[in-house]
């Protein structure tokens, strides 16, 4: 079966960098199909998405994992609320892992080396659906500008 995660990208000189909207998840249909789906919750965006740094935090089963947690805005939280409404209406896709409605922690993995302060402020226009393979690289089945 499938799998896939949603994210928010980064741009400039953070490229590469991402906040997940929606954890892992599966689903018995392809990318074309999902996109509609997506693309309806989407199409309410209406401009870039705000994200600041709060603090650094270590996540993963042992603590392994270092990120930087981003302030819970409103605005974020809904965003992940409505994909995965859209996602598990009509069984379209099962959402894995715990880290979901209410455990979704807004945050970033700290990556390439790039450091930034608490604080730091960064505008996310960009919305990725990536299919995600057990061997080979990932693939970003379709993104979206939400600044146009």
């Amino acid at each position: 079966m499938p799998k896939f995660h949603m994210d928010l990208s980064l741009e400039g000189r953070y490229r590469g960098l991402h906040c997940t909207l929606v954890p892992t998840f599966e689903s018995r249909f392809t990318a074309d199909w999902l996109i509609p789906h997506i693309e309806n919750v989407l199409v309410e965006i209406k401009e870039p998405m705000s994200l600041t740094a709060v603090q650094r935090a270590l996540f993963g089963k042992n603590g392994e994992r270092l990120v930087y947690e981003l302030e819970d805005t409103g605005e974020l939280r809904a965003l992940h609320e409505n994909l995965c409404n859209a996602l598990e209406k009509n069984g379209l896709a099962r959402i894995l892992g715990r880290y979901s409605r209410e455990n979704y922690k807004p945050h970033i993995s700290d990556g390439k080396n790039i450091c930034f302060p608490p604080g730091v402020e960064w505008v996310a226009s960009r919305v990725r659906l990536v299919e995600m393979f057990k061997k080979g690289p990932n693939i970003t089945r379709c993104v979206w500008r939400i600044d146009e």
